[in-house]
Parts: C-alpha cells; sequence; structure tokens
C-alpha cells in the first residue's frame, strides 16, 4: 500500500502575470449579437488559449506531479517515447498513426502546442515505486527527480465549449489504480479552475475496463447524475464518451466524497 501525507496543492508558473486569482464561479465568456463583437471575442479568446498553452504548468498532488513536457529537455521525449510508443498502453482519446519517433515525435509535439494550443502534462511519481525496489530505469528518469508514469493532454477549446483530454498511465500500474485517480483528478480540477475550460470530453474503448473503473471511482460513470447526459455510447458499441463540466464535477466529488476545490486542506485519499 502506498501512504502519502502531502496536502494537495497547485502551482501554476507563467510567463504572464494576473491580477485576478481563478475564481471556481467563472461565466461564460459574454455572447454579443453584432458579428463585430462576437469577432473581437473570438480573437480575445484565442489569444487567452494561446498564452495558456505557452505558459509552463507544474501541478503537485499527493503523491504524483503533472508538470508541462519541456521540449528543451532529452530526457523528457525519451521518457515521453516510452510510454508512447508501447502498444500495450491503453490510450484514452486519439493517438498518431502511424507512431512518431525520435525528432519526428519531437516536432510533432511542438506542433500540437503551437498550431492545436495543446497542453502535455507528463505525470510523474514522486514516491516509491511500489514496481521497482531498486528504482525505475534510467529511461524513465526525468530531470528534477521521479518516474515517468504517463501523461495527459488537455487540447484546445473548440467552439461549441468542449476541451478534449487525451492520455495514459503506463499499464504497469493497471494494478495500482490510485495513481490514474490522482492524476485525472488533479487534472479535472486544474482544467476547470485554473484554465477555464467549460466542458472536458475523454473517449475510450469499451473494453477498457481500468479506465472505466476510474472514472466510476471519480463519480464520472454510471448511475449518471441529474441534469448531465454525459456518458454515452457511439452508435458502433466499441467505445465510450465522457463528456462533463466544472458543476457535474464538483457534485461527483462531494457524492464520492473527493477532495473538493473547497476542501484543499484534507488529504484526497485515491485508495
Amino acid at each position: 500500500m502506498v501512504i502519502c501525507i502531502e496536502d494537495y496543492e497547485e502551482n501554476i508558473h507563467s510567463s504572464a502575470s494576473t491580477t485576478e486569482s481563478p475564481n471556481f464561479n467563472h461565466k461564460a465568456l459574454p455572447r454579443p449579437e453584432t458579428a463585430k463583437y462576437a469577432m473581437a471575442d473570438q480573437e480575445s479568446m484565442h489569444k487567452q488559449f494561446e498564452l495558456m498553452s505557452n505558459s509552463s504548468y507544474n501541478i503537485s498532488a499527493q503523491c504524483l506531479k503533472l508538470r508541462s513536457f519541456n521540449p528543451a529537455d532529452p530526457q523528457d521525449l525519451i521518457a515521453y517515447e516510452q510510454i508512447y510508443s508501447d502498444p500495450r498502453n491503453n490510450f484514452v482519446g486519439a493517438t498518431d498513426t502511424p507512431l512518431l519517433h525520435g525528432e519526428a515525435l519531437l516536432k510533432n509535439i511542438v506542433r500540437k502546442k503551437k498550431d492545436e494550443k495543446q497542453i502535455k502534462f507528463m505525470v510523474i511519481l514522486k514516491t516509491r515505486s511500489p514496481i521497482y525496489k531498486e528504482g525505475p530505469p534510467a529511461e524513465m528518469k526525468v530531470t528534477g527527480g521521479g518516474e515517468l508514469i504517463g501523461f495527459i493532454d488537455l487540447n484546445e477549446l473548440q467552439v461549441d465549449g468542449i476541451s478534449e483530454v487525451v492520455g495514459t498511465i503506463h499499464w504497469k500500474y493497471n494494478d495500482h489504480p490510485c495513481y490514474g485517480r490522482e492524476a485525472f483528478h488533479a487534472l479535472f480540477d486544474h482544467a476547470f479552475r485554473s484554465l477555464y475550460r467549460r466542458q472536458l470530453y475523454l473517449e475510450t474503448k469499451a473494453t477498457s475496463t481500468v479506465f472505466i473503473d476510474m472514472m466510476k471511482f471519480l463519480g464520472l460513470a454510471p448511475p449518471k447524475l441529474p441534469g448531465d447526459e454525459f456518458l454515452n455510447l457511439d452508435p458502433s458499441g466499441e467505445s465510450l464518451n465522457f463528456t462533463f463540466n466544472a458543476v457535474t464535477w464538483e457534485i461527483a466529488k462531494r457524492e464520492k466524497n473527493l477532495p473538493s476545490l473547497l476542501r484543499f486542506r484534507r488529504p484526497p485519499v485515491f485508495k
């Protein structure tokens, strides 16, 4: 059993300074009726999310740390490619086909950050690994300490107000579901609280029991919460789609007795 006693906290390092702190009860962006102001709103929103995608994020949770991928650090690419290229990892969302490697992979990551405003979070295990008694393999270690055990991408806000979440936790940790629960919990909180996302969308294979069990633990799988039809089976029956907003997420956490934005001092329990 992994025991963590650190408080849940979040640190954001951005090149831009803000005068207001993030507000969970933020209002949706105004939608003026005139085309002139609507276009100005779109440009303003585009600049806002471009700034966010170019910022550097560091989210400290219990046993994990989620931080931005650093394209200037060769070790980040080495560790990331170990997970990205392993076919045994069951990704949430789409991946590149065919898989890319080395310099081509790095260029694709940089392109998605620039053109698609994608934010790539490296999921790093800070505490002792339950798998490697002598420490993780060198190729999985990251600069600054810790083992890369997964990644989560937060994609650009779409015109319908939805941001897609893509990612995975290394299959070797399937028997230790606490890490996936902690990682996605932290990402959902960060996306709504600090990045002002209106809705999140995730898609996974209908056979991905590890991920579906994680979403059940987080309160985002059946039974559905009133007012939000956030779980849907695609027509072919091959995948599950999850769409939820900040209100649904807060209700789910309350129902599951998970830490909310109002209870940051209580250490989360993800076992």
